[in-house]
């Protein structure tokens, strides 16, 4: 393992521990895993694009991600995500 890989990985998943994503940022989470455009999300669930973003910028920021793939890898890593 990449010295400093073992401290990042350990951060990620404190930050899933303590991130208390709700049950529809859980669901987007999960559909962001597919690889789901907003549009496609939302129409799934039947919320607005807009709304999706919302969540998705919560999912972001609760995991401490800096984007959407990043917070996918970090939800499978840390088991909140399961693939």
């Amino acid at each position: 393992m990449i010295r400093g890989h073992r401290l990042f990985y350990a951060a990620a998943v404190m930050s899933v521990e303590n991130s208390d994503l709700t049950e529809r940022e859980r669901q987007v989470l999960a559909m962001m895993a597919t690889g789901k455009t907003a549009h496609q999300i939302g129409k799934t669930l039947g919320i607005k694009v807009r709304t999706v973003n919302e969540h998705t910028g919560n999912v972001i920021r609760k995991l401490r991600a800096t984007n959407r793939t990043h917070a996918v890898s970090i939800a499978i890593r840390s088991g909140l995500l399961r693939i």
